[in-house]
């Protein structure tokens, strides 16, 4: 008999002590670890394989094995939705072109002539304005190329990351079409970044593959590698993860023929995202080997340019990171160690270190540490908190405790202060 109620992990918790099995003996039997059992029946983490879901039912003698797989797939807890309007951003990246009409025996204009589809900002009978104003693929942009640099600092460094960006790329994206070259490729890298985070896998992975067309109108080739990195970051997210760690190959190819001062940045990131990928099929080794290839590129001399952003700090956090993801609690509070998000330049990114930590905590069952590691992401910057869907099941969690009334009242504050009351 179903019980609609549960949850996927209540039901393996309560199979698995009917069974009379610990949560150790229980992973042993499926090839998964005790702190994986644990956070799927916490609902920390999803059973995201049918192969597991079916080698579950099998050892905990599960009956009815339909209702338990559509358990896993229909009733797990979705990230909350931003309270950030995406519209204008979703729209802005699936834009395309208008189709000029054309006479009869008229000439066919040039596509990257923006008067000819339609762009009024190019448009001759506007003041200032006229042809070679936008300029085509793979040609100097001008202003553009500032306003586009301009915004991933402000990603980085404001304290309103989100709302600020939603609030000025699209125009700037609507402005790159027909989008091609090097400035429209990290613009539309940076709108894949913001929808990744704001849980718009679909936008991202369009402004993904945006970004690895307009890099390879030309350019740096290191533009056209962060671009296929991007489109990699998108699909670990999506759970492709073989074709994530093939993306990440391809990238890597394309920046070894890059001789800028920019390309220890991108090739360190890139390892960083191959071991995401490793990491999100359980494959230790590789993720390992993975993050210290990315050490080593932390350690060369790069240039301060917001648009290739990474440092040793970097590394320090996606081991943290990588470890959690592991199921390994010891290595990861091992590894912690090691960072410090006060150094990590950009305010965002300080806040995502903290949460990082605040990750940690929480699973080690800490509350003064998390709550005093979400108040630090919250002072470096308080949107990244109201974004991050982690935050909210911490909160919930820390206000249902019953041992510690001043980690409560702490709680309830920050909780007021973030809009999560």
């Amino acid at each position: 008999m179903r019980i609609p109620d549960l949850s996927l992990g209540r039901r393996i918790a309560l199979a698995r002590e009917r069974r009379g099995l610990s949560r150790r003996a229980l992973g042993d039997l499926i090839g998964r670890s005790a702190e994986w059992v644990r956070q799927v029946e916490r609902g920390d983490r999803a059973v995201d394989r049918l192969s597991v879901l079916l080698r579950l039912a099998s050892v905990l003698n599960v009956a009815d094995v339909a209702g338990f797989v559509d358990c896993a797939v229909t009733r797990h807890a979705p990230a909350p939705r931003p309270s950030l309007d995406t519209t204008a951003l979703r729209d802005a990246v699936f834009a395309l072109p208008p189709v000029p009409a054309r006479s009869a025996g008229a000439i066919p204009v040039a596509f990257g002539d923006p008067v000819a589809f339609g762009d009024p900002a190019a448009s001759p009978d506007r003041p200032g304005a006229g042809p070679g104003t936008r300029p085509g693929p793979g040609a100097p942009a001008g202003g553009l190329g500032e306003e586009v640099t301009r915004l991933w600092a402000q990603w980085r460094e404001s304290a309103e990351p989100y709302s600020r960006t939603l609030g000025r790329l699209p125009g700037v994206l609507h402005a790159l079409r027909p989008p091609g070259g090097e400035v429209a490729a990290h613009a539309y890298r940076l709108a894949c970044l913001l929808a990744g985070r704001l849980g718009d896998q679909t936008v991202a992975l369009a402004a993904a593959q945006r970004a690895m067309a307009a890099g390879r109108d030309g350019g740096c080739a290191c533009a056209s590698a962060v671009a296929i990195g991007a489109y990699a970051d998108t699909l670990v997210r999506l759970g492709a993860t073989d074709s994530a760690e093939a993306a990440c190959g391809s990238a890597l190819s394309t920046a070894d023929g890059c001789g800028c001062g920019l390309r220890p940045a991108v090739t360190g990131r890139l390892h960083l995202t191959a071991a995401r990928a490793a990491t999100a099929r359980h494959c230790a080794p590789a993720a390992r080997q993975w993050l210290a290839s990315a050490a080593g590129y932390a350690r060369r001399p790069t240039p301060d340019d917001p648009r290739f952003a990474f440092s040793a700090q970097d590394v320090a956090l996606h081991a943290v990171r990588v470890a959690l993801r592991l199921g390994q609690l010891r290595d990861a509070v091992r590894l912690s160690r090691r960072v410090d998000p006060d150094s990590v330049a950009g305010r965002a990114e300080r806040s995502r270190g903290y949460l990082t930590l605040a990750r940690l905590h929480a699973r080690a069952r800490n509350a003064p540490a998390t709550v005093l590691a979400l108040s630090k992401a919250e002072a470096a910057c308080a949107e990244e908190v109201r974004i991050d869907p982690f935050v909210r099941q911490a909160v919930a969690d820390l206000l249902g405790r019953d041992d510690d009334a001043l980690v409560r009242a702490d709680v309830r504050a920050l909780a007021a202060r973030i809009g999560l009351a």
